[in-house]
């Protein structure tokens, strides 16, 4: 006998009102539980994972993320769909999630899954994405919530031309799988997935091979991020002056001074030291 639904709701990710009455005429013969949320997933606490079958995220990244982490604490054996709506939607663009609700309802409740690595942040904390020390996080937490709403995804460019003039650097004491290394950078950058806004950010980068990746960025001037730009657009990973890229399964992160730090495009607060492992296979998400 098949298990019910869970449809998890943030309204705050869009503004159409029209959203949950169309989704309601898509969801009219099944058995499905309708839980409305808002930034914090305050609508799970008491919720028992194991009467459903699939929980479908109607969205942003951060919504995600955290319905994520309430599947993978609680060990729950849930399908994992998402229809994107939000500021930033970069999972539902790495797993090919349509943009048209009803087709992306569609896939969510009926779609094929993949079983997905995730990395763990100091056995307390799961992303799905990337995470994050440095440039992308400080971005992250000086994007305005109100240019969000207005711009999208287009808000965050204003905090990344300001961050390219105003963010320092930091010393990096890395522990790659039991080997040391001193780094000097602007970013430690940690992916789980490889391409971003049609651009691979990363060689090799797959979501299913029991492995993170870590990219050490640490250019000088404004020119050394066009050229690093160049590089990625030309597939030109490894420059050793400036990019660097590491595999692991386990890694250890710290750093000289108080760092901005992100875990799916959620503010984090960072304490030393930041040690994260990869869980292999360990959620399953609903991809095209």
């Amino acid at each position: 006998m098949s298990k019910k639904i869970l449809i998890i709701y943030n309204p705050a990710a869009g503004k159409k009102k029209k959203i949950k009455k169309s989704a309601e005429k898509l969801l009219a013969d099944l058995d499905y539980d309708w839980l409305e949320t808002s930034k914090k997933i305050d609508c799970l606490a008491g919720v028992d994972g194991n009467k459903y079958d699939r929980v479908v995220v109607i969205g942003g990244d951060g919504t995600i993320h955290q319905v994520a982490n309430w599947i993978l604490k609680n060990n729950y054996n849930l399908i994992l769909g998402v229809v994107p709506f939000g500021s930033a939607n970069l999972l539902a663009g790495v797993t090919k999630i349509p943009k048209n609700l009803g087709l992306a309802l569609r896939l969510a409740l009926l779609g094929k899954h993949q079983e997905t690595d995730v990395g763990l942040v100091n056995k307390r904390e799961y992303f799905l994405l990337a995470g994050g020390l440095g440039y992308d996080a400080w971005v992250i937490s000086n994007t305005r919530r109100v240019w969000k709403r207005l711009f999208g995804f287009w808000s965050y460019t204003i905090a990344m031309l300001h961050g390219l003039f105003n963010l320092r650097e930091y010393n990096f004491s890395l522990t790659i799988d039991g080997q040391r290394e001193q780094r000097h950078a602007k970013t430690i950058f940690i992916m789980n997935f490889g391409k971003f806004f049609g651009l691979n950010f990363g060689p090799a980068v797959a979501p299913d091979d029991g492995y993170l990746n870590i990219a050490v960025v640490r250019p000088v001037g404004l020119f050394d991020y066009f050229k690093i730009f160049g590089r990625l657009i030309g597939r030109k990973y490894y420059w050793k002056k400036h990019l660097e890229y590491f595999r692991f399964k386990k890694l250890q992160i710290n750093f000289n001074k108080k760092i901005p730090f992100q875990l799916d495009g959620e503010e984090m607060e960072p304490k030393r030291p930041i040690e994260i492992e990869v869980a292999a296979r360990a959620l399953k998400i609903v991809s095209r």
